[in-house]
């Protein structure tokens, strides 16, 4: 949860945010979090508290995102990850749930979003104990139908970064009867500068157990690679390597849906292990064509899943097709 914490663009406003009176959220365990989903606002403009407002009068125990990302690429921490929330049905007790303010079938993530999104995309990944996996909204079963998230969230995510953010934070977590006096007192760090880290504490609403920052270093490094010389074209990668290299990493099933799967059908297609069309889903078609790759090698998974061993074939095969 530090981690989180310590990101520079988060505001945790999860105490500050509009409830409905005598309603609360249930509660899991962070080992039952295995999936982060995606969202749009589908407005145009807004914010975390105007989403927690409308969702409040819906009669809603709070807002139903677990971070809100606004277009200046602050991320607003809105509920615990436990929070079983509502933003996507049935799969709400598995699922963590952000959004981007915005309409992204008119417009696209700015690209301070897109840098908080892959930020906490990141420090999430490390934090779920069992993560299994990222969707947009409408790739989950039931909401196929849905305009949202309207933007290619998994591009986003596997551009590299152009500026690595490191930060020391130091964290103080707040005890029965504490005020920032107090606070200064037993830190000796000034109310001023409490305030100052902290923009988003009510000093007269503290809670037990909620955690402020004490101190603050930021330090950001550019890592973009050196420029190519004005005379000198770079070097265009063989289509085929673009394929290997895109080839997922993790396991994929019969239903899976996604960019992931449709870079496998593409890669199946293109070694002539037919698969139809390439629309991401894992339907009958891609799993018969799994299912022959898997049977090429003695200890293949006969069950046609795509595992480790499948993208190695795949990746052999591919190579060959470079010669």
């Amino acid at each position: 949860m530090n981690e989180l914490l310590a990101l520079p663009q988060l505001k945790d406003i999860r105490h500050l945010l509009p409830t409905r009176s005598g309603r609360s959220y249930k509660k899991t365990t962070i080992q039952q979090k295995t999936h982060i989903i995606i969202h749009h606002s589908l407005t145009k403009t807004g914010s975390a508290f105007t989403f927690a407002n409308y969702h409040v009068s819906k009669g809603w125990p709070g807002i139903g995102y677990h971070f809100v990302i606004e277009q200046d690429g602050t991320i607003h921490f809105c509920n615990d990850l436990e929070t079983i929330s509502y933003h996507v049905g049935n799969h709400n007790p598995y699922c963590i749930g952000i959004c981007l303010t915005g309409d992204f079938r008119t417009q696209q993530p700015t690209n301070e979003q897109k840098q908080s999104l892959k930020a906490l995309y990141k420090t999430l990944v490390n934090i779920l104990p069992n993560y299994k996996d990222v969707k947009g909204h409408n790739e989950l079963k039931g909401y196929e139908w849905k305009q949202c998230p309207c933007f290619n969230y998994a591009q986003v995510l596997a551009e590299k970064e152009n500026i690595e953010i490191k930060e020391d934070v130091k964290l103080y977590t707040i005890e029965q009867g504490d005020t920032l006096w107090a606070i200064s007192q037993k830190t000796g760090v000034s109310v001023k500068t409490l305030l100052r880290l902290n923009p988003d504490v009510n000093p007269r609403t503290l809670q037990p157990g909620q955690q402020i920052i004490i101190e603050k270093q930021v330090k950001k490094e550019v890592t973009n690679p050196p420029s190519q010389p004005s005379n000198q074209t770079p070097k265009q990668q063989n289509p085929i390597e673009q394929l290997i290299n895109k080839l997922p990493n993790k396991v994929l099933r019969y239903g899976n849906r996604g960019e992931d799967v449709r870079i496998l059908q593409q890669a199946l297609n293109e070694i002539h292990f037919k698969c139809g069309e390439e629309d991401g889903v894992f339907g009958k078609k891609t799993l018969d064509a799994v299912k022959r790759v898997n049977l090429m090698f003695s200890d293949g998974n006969k069950n046609g899943i795509y595992d480790e061993k499948t993208k190695n074939y795949i990746i052999s095969k591919l190579k060959e097709k470079m010669k």
